[in-house]
């Protein structure tokens, strides 16, 4: 019971931190979360602590935890988040398009979506503009 609770409160977190209120983008990110928790047989809660997996911190960053981001999280936890078709459990990663320090252009830098043979499939905006962009490892299904 109490890893459940656990990986609530976190996910809402990882929400707030990652989406702000862009809530199509936190389902996305959450379900992110969810598919490399199945993949490393872990719980939520441990995939949302690893060390730079995700951001977190929400009220560090001047955002506010809301009853909102607390529902995400709980529906991250019990597997009931509505996400786009294009988001499949293949989908693992996704960085962040937020500038050219951004993860996105970092990775893009050093080649990493070649390197690791990942397909972009999909992406969320707020307010027209670009967010996240998410990568599906299609070699795990062989």
């Amino acid at each position: 019971m109490l890893g459940l609770v656990l990986s609530a409160l976190v996910s809402a977190d990882v929400a707030c931190a990652e989406s702000g209120h862009n809530w199509s983008d936190v389902d996305a990110v959450l379900a992110v979360m969810q598919n490399r928790a199945v993949r490393r047989e872990q719980p939520l809660w441990r995939v949302a602590t690893a060390p730079g997996q995700f951001a977190r911190g929400c009220s560090q960053i001047g955002k506010t935890v809301t009853t909102r981001h607390l529902l995400a999280g709980t529906r991250a936890t019990l597997w009931m988040l509505d996400t786009p078709g294009w988001l499949d459990g293949d989908v693992l990663y996704f960085c962040s398009e937020r500038g050219p320090t951004s993860g996105c252009a970092r990775w893009r830098e050093k080649g990493s979506w070649a390197r690791r043979r990942l397909e972009e499939v999909g992406e969320t905006r707020w307010k027209g503009r670009l967010v996240h962009r998410y990568f599906s490892d299609r070699r795990i299904r062989g």
